[in-house]
């Protein structure tokens, strides 16, 4: 799946080097944003889906749910673990205007996390646990406009949660942690 969106990106991006497209960032465009976690396309693990709805050339504002799954099994004592979680995130987004068809932007707003996490040792559950978490998400990042309808998005961000872990001892507690790099393509309609 990750090479596939890297080979999609580079056709669809390859006909619009050089070339200066109308830019699709207007008032009442719509984009449908699907993206992967973390620069390593060899493997995936997370994925996005995202919608953008654009009020001015300026001004947008993004709603995007993030799913991951991962399981990881250790063979020198026979354990294995699987975590799945699942987050919203909420972000107006302001565009900073270019002459050139890449476009800065950046946007701070809510965003929610339910992850459960699942460790087996010897084939007998050993520990579950369940946390959440709610706070604020804080992004910056870059949007080539590739074609008329088409966008590539890059972006870091960061997050300052309130995480609860419930599982024998209910921990409640402020954390300040990255969310990394996102990859995306932006389609839009």
């Amino acid at each position: 799946m990750p090479r596939l969106l890297a080979l999609l990106t580079l056709v669809l991006a390859a006909p619009a080097v050089g070339a200066q497209p109308d830019t699709p960032l207007e008032d009442g465009a719509r984009a449908l944003i699907l993206g992967v976690d973390g620069a390593d396309l060899t493997r995936l693990n997370s994925g996005s889906l995202g919608l953008k709805w654009h009020r001015s050339e300026e001004r947008a504002i993004r709603l995007g749910v993030t799913v991951a799954a991962e399981a990881q099994a250790v063979f020198g004592n026979d354990s294995n673990s699987q975590l799945f979680s699942a987050s919203a995130t909420l972000i107006p987004l302001r565009y900073r205007r270019s002459r050139t068809p890449i476009y800065l932007y950046t946007g701070i707003g809510p965003t929610g996390r339910l992850a459960l996490r699942r460790v087996d040792v010897e084939n007998q559950l050993s520990q579950a646990t369940a946390s959440i978490s709610a706070g604020l998400a804080g992004v910056v990042g870059v949007e080539w406009i590739v074609a008329e309808a088409i966008g590539i998005t890059g972006e870091y961000g960061q997050e300052l949660v309130l995480q609860g872990d419930f599982a024998d001892d209910e921990v409640v507690r402020l954390s300040f942690r990255p969310r990394g790099v996102r990859l995306g393509l932006a389609v839009y309609f």
